[in-house]
């Protein structure tokens, strides 16, 4: 999990903004917001809308706990598609 400090243009001028990476691929956009961070976009597994978090902190939590979500839900899929056992 990783931020990247960045400047994003918005409708007022550019502010601070810091991209979030998981694994090194873009998984979210976040944005000052009063009281936070706001999610301005999620990608892939953090595909959300209209989060504040409180902390960058408490917004990585959250990246890591979308992440696990999707890798269990990947297993479980693989794991209801095998099939049944081979008889021998």
């Amino acid at each position: 999990m990783s931020f990247t400090g960045v400047c994003a243009a918005t409708r007022r001028a550019s502010e601070d903004a810091h991209l979030v990476f998981a694994d090194q691929c873009l998984a979210a956009v976040l944005l000052p917001a009063e009281g936070g961070w706001f999610l301005q976009a999620g990608f892939g597994p953090c595909d959300h809308e209209a989060i504040v978090f409180d902390t960058l902190s408490s917004a990585a939590d959250w990246v890591r706990e979308c992440f696990a979500a999707a890798a269990s839900a990947l297993s479980a899929e693989a794991l209801n598609t095998e099939g049944p056992p081979a008889r021998i």
